[in-house]
């Protein structure tokens, strides 16, 4: 078997500085063709994205105003009693979420 690796003739240098340049410029193209595909791409989702949430608001359905029954006459709840689930709510919400905006507008007793 012919040892491949062996080569007795040498490789002129002006052939080599050609292998080189043709390598490199090869390598270069290659890299600005997938830098244009990744851009072009990036460009075609970005679209995507606007068109999807042009849609959205286009879908967005303004919410119908649902009559509220009047309140019936019930028993008030005592101010000290509101105080005490304000102070539970508040307790439990300092340890999830300090800061969750939640206020208690009105307090009614069910049932």
């Amino acid at each position: 078997m012919m040892n491949l690796l062996v080569n007795t003739e040498k490789l002129p240098i002006l052939d080599a500085l050609i292998y080189a340049a043709l390598g490199f410029a090869f390598v270069f193209v290659g890299i600005a063709v997938l830098i244009l595909i990744i851009t072009v791409m990036g460009a075609i989702m970005k679209r995507r994205g606007e068109k999807k949430k042009v849609a959205q608001k286009a879908k967005a359905v303004k919410p119908v105003p649902v009559p509220v029954p009047e309140a019936v006459e019930e028993e008030e709840v005592s101010d000290e009693v509101k105080a005490a689930i304000v102070a539970a709510i508040m307790a439990f919400y300092e340890t999830e979420k300090p800061y969750s905006g939640f206020t208690v507008k009105r307090i009614k007793r069910i049932g």
